[in-house]
């Protein structure tokens, strides 16, 4: 009787499947249509735990998962499938083994009957897990997993698993700071996901190539003619198109074109606001704007609620961005307490191989360090900070990250130094098209002369 909102009940729905299931079985040997309930009621749960993932809300998403995956035999390929969309509790600290013991079932079961797709994706989904789950994998270990699939989907003439393979192709790349390879990959992930008509699946992968555009190397005015392409291509999707559009305001505000960037806020707000969902990455770009902008009060009022409602169920995965964003604006307005006690949120929402979040806390923590006096820690940290961006192509992180290297030394009273770092972040301000910052730091470097 729900007719279009029947997806609003889809985990009462798959509740009551799931119980009609477990009676049968206890009160006789599982057959056929015991296993079809058992089929639905998963397949029910699944796409509610899919829609928590996506809400943020990890704790459902662990839920209704891991409830769906157990109704099904170990060699039915929906049970591979759910696992890597919980990768949302990575940073919660949450039990993942039974996603793990999952994923060695279907890969023992696949050895057993000889099914290569069902291994294959099996092995993909369990490097997805590795990635947000072991601090100590490596882009090399994923790669290598990636290459064994890649020949075996392309020998099998599977764009899922191609898609799904690519994407872990590009989340290795980010993982060794390589996002012009991470925007690539993506690219053909993209390829391939359109070919299956999996709404899902395409919206992690296009996710993930806006962040690798606006964080990576390619040039500002070329990544922002590869989001206006991308939201004509996903014109269907509001969910993606509220993400694109703050990429692509955020990629004209770098070009100086604000009055351009203020419309594009303003109409993905008023997408999300119709979609009503909350979605992590506008408030990010908005945030980003902001500050740029030199208004980190709007910025705070942006990025607050965000912080807030992330704390409070213990996502991580995303909340280490926040609380840096938090922390630079509440830095700005001179709360440097604050802002040290958010970057060591920051610190410790972020994975050790997480190289975006391990630049900027060193980056704001050294400024409030140098605020109170303690120069050699301070520098230490900033430089810290440069030497991670310097070994990766995030080039408005390394850029950032000089500029705060930069104050960090004119507040411990050297002379030359700071105007050396400015200069070289406006190197590579430069390099990604970012002329609205490169100005401000241009007008630092006169102040410093």
């Amino acid at each position: 009787r729900a007719g279009a909102r029947a997806t609003e009940y889809e985990e009462i729905v798959g509740y009551h499947l799931e119980q009609a299931c477990r009676y049968r079985m206890e009160l006789g040997p599982t057959d056929d249509a015991a296993r079809a309930i058992a089929r639905e009621a998963a397949e029910r749960l699944g796409n509610a735990g899919r829609r928590a993932y996506a809400r943020s809300d990890a704790p459902a998403a662990v839920n209704l998962i891991s409830r769906a995956v157990a109704l099904l035999p170990p060699d039915d390929p929906l049970r591979v499938d759910l696992v890597p969309n919980v990768r949302v509790v990575q940073g919660m600290g949450g039990d993942m083994s039974w996603a793990d013991r999952v994923l060695t079932e279907a890969v023992e079961a696949a050895a057993t009957t000889g099914d290569r797709r069902l291994a294959a994706h099996a092995l993909v989904q369990r490097g997805f897990l590795r990635l947000f789950t072991e601090a100590g994998v490596t882009a090399d270990e994923l790669l290598e997993v990636a290459e064994r699939a890649i020949a075996v989907f392309e020998d099998l003439g599977d764009d899922l698993g191609l898609a799904r393979t690519w994407r872990l192709v590009a989340q290795a790349h980010y993982l060794a700071g390589r996002l012009g390879a991470c925007a690539e990959a993506s690219e053909r992930a993209l390829e391939h996901v359109r070919r299956t008509g999996d709404r899902f699946e395409e919206r992690e992968i296009v996710e993930w190539l806006t962040i690798a555009l606006f964080l990576g190397p390619a040039p500002a005015a070329q990544a922002a003619r590869r989001c206006e392409r991308l939201l004509e291509e996903t014109a269907d999707d509001p969910v993606l198109q509220v993400q694109i559009l703050g990429a692509l305001a955020f990629l004209v505000a770098l070009q100086q074109r604000v009055d351009q960037a203020r419309e594009l806020i303003a109409r993905g707000r008023q997408v999300m606001e119709e979609l009503g969902e909350w979605i992590w990455l506008f408030s990010i770009h908005h945030a980003f704007i902001s500050l740029w902008l030199g208004d980190p009060i709007e910025a705070e009022r942006e990025i607050r609620p965000a912080y807030d409602a992330l704390k409070k169920i213990g996502e991580k995965s995303h909340f280490s961005t926040i609380a840096y964003m938090l922390s630079n604006a509440v830095y700005t307005q001179g709360r440097y307490d604050e802002a040290e006690q958010l970057t060591r949120e920051c610190e410790d929402a972020a994975r050790p191989n997480d190289g975006h979040s391990q630049i900027v806390w060193r980056s704001t923590r050294a400024k409030v360090l140098a605020r109170r006096g303690e120069f050699e820690a301070a520098k230490r940290l900033a430089r810290e900070a440069v030497a991670f961006a310097s070994e990766s192509d995030f080039h408005l992180a390394h850029a950032d990250a000089l500029m705060d290297l930069g104050e960090v030394l004119k507040l411990s009273g050297e002379r030359e130094s700071p105007a050396m770092a400015v200069q070289e972040a406006i190197h590579f301000y430069e390099l990604k098209g970012n002329m609205l910052a490169a100005e401000t730091a241009r007008a630092r470097l006169e102040k410093l002369a």
